[in-house]
Formats: structure tokens, C-alpha cells, sequence
């Protein structure tokens, strides 16, 4: 119950202080925060240092749903808007009968800590991706973006 109040905690705050600003900067960065967050309680010696972990752990994880939504419902056209925040959903809760049984396998047979190394792995693994993507994307000029857009926070020029 701890660790759920700490997880309560950093998921509630991050994403009402930082809707404002609301980036795909942001939105990169969020499965990467999460990731890092997880990996360090998956080797958390104590419960007490496993719940202040997830303070941020939590955080990131609201920060990462958040910035994904706004950044969803701000580039669809409006008349699209509710077919696509639909679809989000789908994908969003639509997975879980698919990724529950998996992850419910690998942690009957192996361990809790061996299941929450294989959700670090894929939030690193998707911020990566994210993040190399936005190399890769040209900018107006021409030139690559490198980690200059990842980089910055809540700036209103980022795309």
C-alpha cells in the first residue's frame, strides 16, 4: 500500500504542473523517465527506498500518458479528434488481454522483479526509439535535430 500511495503521489502532480507545457520533447522523454525509474526500484534493497522510487516512477508514467493525449487530441483535426483519441484507447487499454497473460507467465515463473525488468526494458527500448526517430527528423532548414529538441523543456517552438 505504500508503494501505491508513492505511485499515487508522482502521478497526480506531474502532469497538472506540467500541462502547460505539453511537448513532443515531453513526450519523448516520459518513457525514458520511466524506464530509469523502474530499473532502479527493480534493484531496490528496501520497500522504503522501492516507494520513494516510485514517487518519480509515477510521475514519469503520468507525465508520459499525459503529453501523449494532449499531443494526440492537438494534432488531429478537430473532426478527428474523437475517432482518434478512440483508437488511442484501444491501443492503450485494447493490449491488455494480450500483455496481461504474458507478463502474469513470466512473473508466475520467474519472479515480481523479473516482470517489472521486462517493463523497464520496453519503456527504455520505446523512449529509445522515440528519441532516434527525432534524430533523424529533418528540421524547416535541413538540418538534423540531434537531442537539441529532446533536450529542451516546454518550449512553445518545439514540435
Amino acid at each position: 500500500h505504500e508503494c501505491e500511495s508513492a505511485v499515487t503521489v508522482g502521478r497526480t502532480s506531474a502532469p497538472s504542473l506540467l500541462c502547460s507545457s505539453m511537448t513532443p520533447s515531453t513526450a519523448r522523454l516520459g518513457p525514458l523517465e520511466a524506464g530509469l525509474c523502474i530499473a532502479a526500484a527493480c534493484v531496490a534493497p528496501t520497500l522504503v527506498v522501492f516507494a520513494i522510487i516510485w514517487v518519480p516512477g509515477g510521475a514519469a508514467s503520468g507525465l508520459c500518458l499525459a503529453a501523449t493525449q494532449s499531443l494526440l487530441e492537438r494534432g488531429a483535426a478537430p473532426e478527428y479528434q474523437g475517432r482518434v483519441m478512440a483508437l488511442f484507447s484501444i491501443a492503450w487499454i485494447g493490449t491488455t488481454p494480450v500483455g496481461a497473460p504474458i507478463m502474469g507467465w513470466v512473473i508466475d515463473d520467474w519472479s515480481a522483479r523479473v516482470g517489472m525488468e521486462v517493463g523497464a526494458a520496453s519503456a527504455l527500448i520505446a523512449g529509445a526509439y522515440l528519441i532516434l526517430a527525432a534524430c533523424r527528423a529533418p528540421t524547416e532548414n535541413g538540418l538534423f535535430t540531434a537531442f537539441r529538441d529532446v533536450t529542451r523543456w516546454g518550449h512553445a517552438h518545439d514540435r
